[in-house]
């Protein structure tokens, strides 16, 4: 290495050197490079970290905020912003002079990178309802100081290619700008000082560019701060930016993702801090970039979340000192988050574009899917009747359990998204009871109230696209089918009708022969799913779990009832035996309840004399796990079985019994899912696969677990 009394280079192969597990991590030339410094300056005790460009001048003269960052910060004249949004553009308040000789707003206007464009023209982004007068003792809550830039500051390349430069800010006497939690304010790694207490904050993600990088670092340490009761201040200038040469249109392909996601990735922080799950900040900063990777949401990936284990590996080693979480300031934010948004339409966000592609259901309830086919108007009675506008289909809904008939539903409107059509309804054959319950009454409290989910056979229109071979039989091949269904979308007037259960799409049956499991994967896409689920959740979440404060939910369903110990479906208490013991292992806070049933109420309908004892599921009892039986409402029995699919649903960790009974509301739950092998459903692709035993058994078990959430603050 390079070294003065003043200076540290590390050359690549000192960086190779470097005993940090980030390094493996890291990728060449990248803007995430920088990561190795700040573990460099960490190591070797640094109290503070000035992260700044190489075309900065330092402006360190008497009276600068520089010299007062570094000497006494505690001191220093820190004002809180008062915004009705829940962004806020801090440069217009410093005073902006572009050199035009209009003063208006509009001529002198200019915004951070990374603020969200739909709001760049909106004067209430920026307006300040405060006094401006610093607050004694908010300035010891502050532990990152951005400095604006004089001459070039940081903004995008929209602003360059559109605006005057350079630019020069006020000095406002000093005083400094802080954003209340709940207010978003992007900034960026040009000129900014991190106080020891953030240096966990300053991690770079590399797997998006240099430009897109430090704005989301920005957002997520700074959603992260405000959990710890800490802010982010915006000083005056105490750097003046002589900018590099840049080619504006290679820096605007480099953003994209901050013209396009910014406002998705904010409603993903701000849902991610109201949930207010995370017990301490190094697992909070973990799994804050898991969730920021997952399917759907596409704003980091995997890459980054194996960089943040190794970035809190390498501070846990060095004996960093992570700030606690604190309960009080979470409860803030879950009051400062609902802020209203401005009702004209120009500054309204369109959903993202992978949710824009789905056509559902028109309105089946307040909470319903809110997708629906091109040309047809949403319905607000609370019973939308059946649209006789727009391409639709009508599709079969077989009498059985709870499970498959939400299967059937779920399936049905997955056809639909994947055909283009919209859907006119489900017909039932006989009955709308089935093993005494009341399947209408249960299918809409899950759904939504629509008359369309239980129709009678008569008041189905006659088809006038044919796209079966042999109606009232599973067809052999799908794709013509779905290509037949696709081609009838694009006529008005069509009307398909299936006479087979849609659910059986995608069996393992079929998987040999057509490759389902890419079917699958089609059908169940990442945006279907999350509108799915955002339907049926104010549902589940009202559905109370069983288990105490400081335990984890873990649902078995032992699927029993009519099954006798030859069946293909009956699974050996001893194999549940064996998986609880594993959960409970690797995950030591498990509270494991048992779901099952030993007297049917429906055997004679199946001709089947089966009577399990009660003695058999002692077992489960002298592992320490809670049994829910018939006199519980178990699975398959009375309305009861309803609260269990939502129990389902929302566990912390499901074990699927051999039953579409957990299957279904397997489909809902994004925590880690238990599989076991079903003769007619196949997997989702982040499932746990139980059986067979195989070598990476326990590291893939263990990776499921790793879903689930940190258990709350108490």
């Amino acid at each position: 290495a390079l070294e003065t009394s003043r200076l540290i280079y590390l050359s690549p192969a000192d960086q190779e050197a470097l005993p940090y597990k980030l390094i493996e991590q890291t990728p060449w030339n990248h803007f995430g490079r920088k990561n190795i410094g700040y573990m460099f300056a960490m190591y070797h005790a640094a109290e503070m970290i000035f992260d700044f460009d190489d075309d900065n001048h330092l402006i360190c003269e008497l009276g600068s905020s520089f010299n007062e960052i570094v000497s006494r910060p505690q001191d220093m004249k820190i004002s809180m912003i008062r915004s009705s949004l829940y962004v806020h553009n801090p440069y217009m308040w410093f005073e902006p002079d572009n050199g035009l000789p209009d003063l208006t707003w509009q001529s002198r206007l200019i915004w951070p990178r990374g603020f969200p464009l739909a709001w760049i023209m909106s004067r209430d982004s920026f307006v300040d309802n405060s006094t401006s007068m610093p607050e004694v003792g908010l300035a010891r809550k502050v532990v990152v100081h951005q400095s604006l830039a004089q001459h070039n500051p940081d903004v995008d390349a929209v602003y360059r290619m559109t605006r005057p430069l350079p630019v020069s800010f006020s000095f406002k006497s000093g005083i400094s700008r802080v954003a209340p939690p709940g207010t978003f304010m992007p900034w960026n790694a040009q000129a900014v000082m991190f106080q020891r207490l953030a240096f966990w904050g300053m991690l770079l993600p590399v797997s998006v560019t240099g430009r897109v990088s430090d704005i989301w670092r920005s957002y997520i340490t700074g959603a992260l701060l405000w959990a710890a009761g800490f802010h982010v201040a915006f000083t005056p200038p105490f750097v003046t930016q002589y900018r590099n040469p840049h080619s504006y249109m290679q820096d605007y392909f480099d953003e994209a993702d901050l013209y396009h996601k910014t406002d998705a990735l904010l409603a993903a922080l701000s849902a991610w801090l109201e949930a207010g799950t995370e017990a301490t900040l190094d697992v909070a900063l973990v799994n804050l970039f898991r969730h920021l990777s997952k399917d759907g949401a596409d704003f980091l990936h995997e890459a980054d979340v194996r960089l943040a284990e190794a970035w809190v590996a390498d501070l846990q080693a060095l004996h960093y000192e992570f700030p606690p979480l604190k309960a009080s300031e979470i409860k803030k934010i879950h009051v400062l988050l609902r802020k209203p948004g401005i009702e004209d339409e120009r500054f309204r966000m369109p959903a993202p574009t992978k949710l824009q592609t789905a056509k559902l259901l028109p309105n089946m309830s307040a909470r319903a899917i809110p997708l629906q086919a091109p040309g047809l108007s949403v319905q607000n009675t609370p019973h939308a009747p059946t649209s006789n506008a727009g391409p639709r289909f009508y599709t079969l809904r077989r009498p059985d359990g709870v499970g498959a008939q939400q299967l059937h539903i779920i399936f049905g409107l997955a056809i639909a998204n994947f055909t283009g059509l919209s859907l006119g309804g489900f017909y039932a054959r006989g009955r709308g009871s089935h093993r005494g319950m009341d399947m209408h009454s249960m299918l809409t409290t899950w759904f939504g109230p629509d008359d369309r989910l239980v129709m009678r056979e008569k008041d189905v229109p006659e088809p006038n696209v044919v796209c079966e071979t042999k109606p009232n039989k599973m067809p052999a091949q799908i794709d013509p089918v779905f290509a037949c269904m696709k081609k009838a979308s694009k006529s008005v007037a069509a009307v398909v009708r299936i006479d087979w259960d849609p659910g059986f799409c995608v069996t393992a049956t079929n998987y040999v022969k057509q490759s389902m499991h890419s079917k699958l994967e089609k059908l169940l896409t990442p945006a279907f799913m999350f509108s799915l689920r955002s339907q049926t959740r104010s549902f589940i979440e009202s559905v109370p779990k069983p288990t105490p404060p400081g335990r984890h939910f873990v649902a078995i369903h032992v699927r029993r009832a009519e099954l006798q110990e030859t069946a293909w479906s009956y699974q050996p208490n001893e194999w549940y035996y064996k998986i609880a013991a594993r959960i409970q292992k690797l995950l030591p806070s498990a509270d494991i309840h048992v779901y099952s049933s030993f007297n049917s109420s429906y055997n004679q309908e199946f001709r089947v004399d089966v009577q399990h004892e009660l003695a058999s599921f002692k077992g489960f009892q002298e592992r320490n796990m809670t049994l829910h039986l018939d006199d519980e409402q178990a699975p398959g029995f009375g309305d009861g079985s309803l609260n269990v699919s939502a129990l389902f649903a929302s566990a912390d960790v499901l074990v699927m019994g051999r039953s579409a009974m957990s299957y279904a509301p397997a489909l809902y739950n994004e925590n880690c899912v238990v599989y076991v092998l079903q003769s007619e459903r196949l997997p989702l692709p982040d499932w746990f696969i139980a059986e067979p035993e195989r070598p990476s058994y326990e590291e893939e078990l263990q990776t499921c677990l790793k879903r689930v959430k940190p258990l709350p603050i108490i």
